[in-house]
């Protein structure tokens, strides 16, 4: 939020894009409704630098993610959440129960862009039991179960468009349509506190947890190629380097058993998305990847990857007078 206030006034230099350029198309009265389903998944990894010792693998077990997107203007809103009727969501008695929440708001003015972001997931099992239990069968015998892992995180992203004629907004907001073929670079800072949740009272004796805050930049590189005006497909990269300090508690009642450390990161992310375009009606599909990886001890790498598709279908209508108004005031108050 502290982030927010610093680049309001940043963000009151920049006019508002209410009217079409030669390059983007703006559909700044309308609100946006979106809704997708996709793959994501928390998967961790912890990898031994020795190669005489075995990996642990863990995952939630979510196999499908429920997202619904509300845009207007300079703000966007998302929750994802997992339901069970999804399949994938329902096989409980061999990988255990999960949860997941996402919640998002975007905020774009000008070539700025402002993202706040909380998330939790709950429940996670070992992907490769079959590594630590002779004669163990796979989708038959129940996996090496982690109930007690607990994910939250609070954090948020600020960005920035660099070239004036091209229109995130077109691929996250769906608020504007990019007429011509065009990309940019985009730097971005990004700050994270994220805490662990451990409980394996019933393994180890003990419950731990684990607050980390992590800050790091990025430089990514989006481009998006319109094919026969209403189609498009848009490709892009980030390399993120960072720091994690941590601080780790072996037992949460024992403040003595408490250990801080610093980390440096390295992040990679890619993907691609495709998809076609009316003023009114949109529909279309990504693929992406995002892979984290940090040297945790002299003998140890704990990676962190999300690999998924989506498919999303949306559709844009005439925003009702009274949410036009109150949009206006706002912008009037805030100077943009």
């Amino acid at each position: 939020m502290i982030a927010v206030l610093v680049f309001f006034p940043i963000f009151g230099q920049d006019l508002k894009s209410k009217q079409d350029s030669a390059s983007v198309i703006s559909y700044y009265d309308r609100i946006m409704l979106k809704a997708n389903i996709d793959t994501r998944t928390d998967s961790y990894l912890s990898k031994s630098l020795n190669s005489n010792d075995d990996e642990l693998n863990i995952r939630n077990n979510n196999a499908l993610k429920m997202f619904f997107n509300l845009n207007y203007r300079f703000l966007s809103v998302s929750f994802g959440f997992a339901p069970e009727f999804l399949p994938g969501n329902n096989d409980d008695q061999l990988k255990g129960e999960s949860s997941f929440s996402d919640i998002k708001f975007r905020l774009f003015f000008g070539n700025w862009i402002q993202e706040l972001h909380y998330s939790k997931v709950s429940g996670f099992y070992v992907v490769n039991t079959g590594d630590f239990f002779s004669g163990w069968q796979k989708d038959i015998d129940p996996y090496f179960q982690f109930p007690g892992i607990s994910i939250t995180s609070w954090g948020g992203t600020t960005g920035y468009v660099m070239n004036p004629e091209y229109s995130l907004k077109s691929l996250y907001f769906k608020t504007e349509w990019q007429k011509k073929s065009s990309g940019s670079f985009i730097p971005s800072i990004s700050y994270y506190y994220d805490h662990y949740s451990l409980r394996f009272k019933e393994y180890l004796g003990s419950d731990s947890i684990e607050n980390i805050f992590t800050l790091s930049s990025a430089i990514s590189y989006y481009y998006t190629m319109v094919i026969h005006n209403k189609w498009y497909v848009a490709p892009y990269a980030t390399a993120k380097s960072g720091v994690k300090f941590s601080n780790f508690k072996y037992n949460r009642s024992d403040n003595n058993t408490a250990e801080s450390h610093t980390y440096f990161t390295i992040a990679l992310e890619g993907g691609i998305q495709i998809g076609y375009n009316t003023p009114r009606l949109f529909f279309g599909s990504a693929f992406n990847i995002n892979s984290n990886w940090y040297t945790s001890s002299e003998n140890n790498r704990l990676i962190n990857d999300k690999i998924y598709g989506a498919v999303y279908v949306g559709y844009r209508f005439n925003a009702p007078k009274f949410i036009a108004n109150t949009f206006d005031k706002a912008e009037d108050k805030l100077k943009l």
